[in-house]
């Protein structure tokens, strides 16, 4: 995570963070000019303000300063002026200041800030100390860069998230350590709630090729009977249907996946849509609100046109079904008889996801790891999630080496959404995803940043998504996409120079899906870092130069 931060702050560059004032803050300043009367207007951090100042200041000059209440407004007290090339006055300035010792981590601390012109709180400071010699001065750092109050779990979430390994390598040791003490079913649960997306896509995408031979009568009875099976299998269809009437029992399941029946109604149009039968169309000539008879009457055009059209239903990102999928992943395991259609048909499903993965695919495995995952845990902890589990295992397992394993699990879950911010309406937020897909599996980092619009949502129209991805071939790669006004061009940060070329046969399906989505496609670059940042330090960088190749459609 800190080498993601790191490289997207390099792509990024800077941007002035919100200054902060309370009684015993120390930060550089600049003297713009003096105004009399004992102010004078300043800047720091990007910002310029009033306060009031000692006699005796220069304009154009600069010191440090530690921030004091003046009446109603802002006092500055210096401390000492800010020498042309060596920083050891300052320093031993405010160590004398704050009585600290000349060596140590504290030092080295208060040392880096001046180098940063990072603003010095005493709160920075007693936190700091209490630390003692497991103080990593950069983690304090960015604490105050990033506005987090100086608590010991915040510290050691940022802590975690900077540590080697990832989310994946982590749950699979946690995995192995509660089977071997003998908590199968801890372990069984936790990979569920881990890859329940990836196993939801496979299930539905079996139960759409299960539809499809059961209502093909050209199909051998036999196989037709099999599909029907597993559709019961999967959930789809109630326990009790027969061969003469799954259909009416489909039409019963979808209705009731709907919570009443205008979601139905908009629901059906969404599946109609792009059929032969005017979805939109049929629905007009129904009343407002349809009838149960009107709704089920629509609900069986829909279906036969999708299934006529072999088009997905059950894994549609439209569909409401949810699937029971029986074939679990734990070691390797398989829950179903390997000779039985279940298998044979999730088999083929899987090996065809590998050669293909749909953009779709991948949104919905997104979309549904967020919350198997409980990235959203604290705003509503009843819902099961791998989260709500690992906290439940961290607080009261019997094994110390578990609990402790589940709770560094848990603050590096937690980093991602301490680099969330969300200030004077402009939003960053973060979100780190362990994924298991089709082609393998990975940790995915996405960075959103923009403004919220007037109800208080995410303005999709203008705002800029980041994605740092770990690929197999290609290592390292950052997809960064900056949408203004719904026009979208992509900048693709990769190391390999053949990029490019590999990429070209793939931008016509990118630009359709683009504009599917009422977007318009502009360029696509791709750049080449020329250096590789190590793990992410809070220096103020600034964007480097950097080569590439750009793409027009």
């Amino acid at each position: 995570m800190e080498r993601i931060l790191g490289r997207t702050e390099q792509i990024q560059g800077n941007e002035p963070k919100p200054l902060t004032f309370s009684p015993g803050r120390v930060l550089l300043i600049r003297v713009n000019r003096m105004l009399g009367d004992g102010t004078a207007e300043v800047s720091a951090g990007g910002h310029r303000f009033i306060a009031g100042v000692q006699t005796g200041l220069k304009a154009g000059e600069s010191y440090w300063v530690e921030t004091k209440q003046n009446g109603d407004g802002i006092g500055l007290s210096v401390l000492t002026g800010r020498p042309q090339r060596d920083g050891g006055q300052i320093l031993d300035a405010l160590l004398s200041h704050y009585a600290l010792n000349r060596e140590g981590p504290v030092r080295e601390l208060i040392g880096e800030a001046l180098r940063l012109n990072v603003p010095i709180t005493k709160t920075m400071i007693d936190f700091a100390k209490a630390m003692g010699n497991r103080l990593n001065p950069e983690i304090l750092l960015r604490m105050e860069r990033q506005h987090l109050p100086f608590t010991d779990r915040i510290y050691r979430s940022l802590e975690a998230g900077g540590k080697q390994g990832s989310f994946l390598t982590g749950i699979e040791g946690l995995k192995n350590e509660l089977m071997a003490a003998g908590s199968t079913s801890e372990a069984e649960k936790l990979m569920k709630n881990v890859q329940a997306p990836l196993e939801t896509l496979g299930g539905g995408k079996v139960a759409d090729r299960a539809l499809w031979i059961l209502a093909d009568d050209a199909k051998p009875f036999p196989l037709r009977l099999a599909a029907l099976d597993l559709l019961k299998e999967l959930g789809v269809l109630p326990d009790n249907s027969r061969m003469g009437q799954w259909k009416e029992e489909l039409v019963k399941t979808m209705l009731k996946s709907f919570p009443d029946a205008a979601a139905a109604e908009e629901g059906l149009t969404k599946l109609g849509a792009g059929m032969k039968e005017d979805g939109a169309a049929s629905m007009r000539r129904l009343s407002a609100p349809p009838s149960s008879e009107e709704l089920t009457s629509f609900a069986r055009r829909v279906i036969d046109a999708i299934i006529t059209a072999k088009k997905d239903l059950i894994s549609s990102v439209h569909s409401p079904i949810e699937v029971r999928t029986a074939a679990g992943q734990l070691e390797g395991r398989d829950g179903t008889n390997k000779d039985s259609l279940h298998s044979q048909l999730r088999s083929i499903v899987l090996e065809e996801l590998r050669e293909v993965i749909h953009g779709r695919d991948i949104s919905q495995l997104l979309k549904k790891a967020v919350s198997s995952l409980g990235l959203n845990y604290e705003s509503d902890p009843l819902v099961d999630s791998a989260k709500r589990q690992l906290i439940q295992l961290s607080q009261s397992h019997p094994s110390a080496a578990i609990r402790e394993r589940a709770d560094e699990i848990v603050l590096k879950m937690n980093h991602p959404s301490l680099m969330s911010q969300d200030q004077s309406g402009f939003l960053t937020i973060v979100h780190q995803i362990p994924l298991y897909h089709t082609a393998g599996q990975t940790d995915m980092t996405i960075q959103w940043s923009g403004k919220k619009t007037d109800d208080g949502q995410i303005d999709s129209s203008h705002c800029r998504v980041m994605f740092y991805l770990h690929l197999g071939n290609l290592d390292e790669t950052i997809v960064d996409l900056q949408i203004q006004q719904r026009v979208l061009q992509i900048v693709v940060w990769n190391e390999h120079p053949g990029l490019k070329d590999l990429a070209l046969e793939f931008l016509p399906a990118l630009k359709k899906g683009v504009e599917e989505n009422g977007y318009t496609f502009s360029s696509i670059l791709f750049k080449i870092p020329e250096s590789r940042p190590g793990p992410g330090t809070v220096t103020d960088q600034h964007p480097a130069g950097h080569k590439g190749v750009d793409i027009r459609i």
